[in-house]
C-alpha cells in the first residue's frame, strides 16, 4: 500500500470509506478511520489502509498498510490513471483492417487481417449499434474495389497477452459481465446482450434476442410464457467453456423484456463474425 501511494504522487484517488459510520465524537481523521476499520460491520473484512499527503508523501494514517490484498475493482482507478498519465487523454486506440496478399482485379489472393489494440468503445453503447464501426471498414474494402477474398479473415488479438481472465476470479461467475475476458479485439464490452420477453400466449416459448446477432453463439431456450398471474422468474447464463447461452424460468405474459449482459468465452471470435456479416452486406465475400 505504501509503495502504491508513492507511485501515485500525481494522482488523486478517492476511495469511498463509509466514515458516516464513525462516531460523531471522533477527535481526528485517524480516530474516524479506526472507528470504521474496527467496527462490527467490518469485522469479517480484510482491510489495509494508508493515508498520505499528496505533496509531501507524509503518512497520516496506516492500518495493515503492507498487507498484500487484492484491490478488486479498485484496480480500475489505478489503470485509468496510469493510462492517462502515460498515454494522454488524446491517445487513439486503433483497430486496423488491412490486406495481406495480391490483388487480381477485384479478387484478393490473400487474407484480410483485423488487428485489435483494446478499443473498449466498439459497440452500441457508443455507436448506436454493434456493427457500425465494422460497416465502415467493410465499406472501405468495397470502395477499394475488392469483392472477393480468397483467403481468410484473420483476427489478430495478440496485443494483449493471455490470460484474458484473471486466474483468481471466481470460476462460477465467468459468464457474468464483470468477468468478461480482456481481449484486444472486443465488442459490447466483451459481452452479448440477451433480451428475454414473453411469447404470444401462455405456454409459448419466451422470445430471446441476442445483440450482436449472427454470431456462433447458440441459445438453449428453456423459458416459457405464463399467464399474467403466473410466476415471473428468468435466469440467463452461459455453459462453462462453451458458446451456449441458456435461458431458464418463466416470463409473465405482457411483461416488459429484460436484458442481461453475459460475458463471452472469446470476444475476438464474435468480432470476426460481425465483421464478416458487414463485409457480406457490402457485397464482399470471404472464402476462408
Amino acid at each position: 500500500m505504501r509503495g502504491v501511494l508513492r507511485t501515485l504522487r500525481k494522482a488523486v484517488v478517492v476511495l469511498c470509506v463509509p466514515l458516516l459510520l464513525a462516531p460523531a465524537h471522533a477527535a481526528s481523521l485517524a480516530d474516524a478511520i479506526d472507528a470504521v476499520v474496527r467496527s462490527k460491520a467490518a469485522a469479517r473484512a480484510r482491510i489495509g489502509v494508508c493515508v498520505a499527503e499528496l505533496g509531501s508523501g507524509r503518512e497520516r494514517y496506516a492500518h495493515d498498510a503492507d498487507r498484500p490484498l487484492r484491490l478488486a475493482s479498485n484496480t480500475k482507478l489505478l489503470t485509468v490513471w496510469a493510462a492517462l498519465e502515460l498515454l494522454g487523454a488524446e491517445h487513439p486506440l486503433r483497430t486496423t483492417l488491412y490486406r495481406r496478399g495480391t490483388l487480381a482485379g477485384q479478387v484478393l489472393l490473400g487474407d484480410l487481417v483485423l488487428e485489435g489494440r483494446g478499443d473498449p468503445t466498439l459497440g452500441q453503447r457508443f455507436d448506436g449499434a454493434p456493427e457500425v464501426a465494422f460497416r465502415r471498414m467493410a465499406r472501405a474494402v468495397r470502395q477499394a474495389g475488392i469483392v472477393e477474398v480468397r483467403g481468410d479473415l484473420v483476427l489478430d488479438a495478440r496485443y494483449f497477452a493471455p490470460p484474458l481472465q484473471h486466474p483468481d476470479w471466481p470460476r462460477d461467475q465467468l459468464d457474468r459481465w464483470y468477468e468478461a475476458p480482456v481481449s484486444a479485439l472486443t465488442l459490447q464490452d466483451g459481452c452479448v446482450d440477451v433480451t428475454v420477453g414473453p411469447g404470444a400466449a401462455a405456454g409459448a416459448p419466451a422470445v430471446v434476442r441476442l445483440v450482436p446477432a449472427g454470431t456462433p453463439l447458440r441459445v438453449e431456450n428453456r423459458c416459457t410464457t405464463v399467464g399474467k398471474d403466473g410466476r415471473h422468474v428468468v435466469a440467463v447464463g452461459r455453459k462453462p467453456a462453451t458458446d451456449v447461452i441458456v435461458v431458464r424460468g418463466s416470463v409473465r405474459l405482457g411483461s416488459r423484456p429484460r436484458t442481461v449482459s453475459i460475458a463471452l468465452r472469446d470476444p475476438a471470435i464474435v468480432v470476426g463474425h460481425v465483421l464478416r456479416r458487414a463485409l457480406e452486406a457490402e457485397g464482399v465475400s470471404v472464402g476462408g
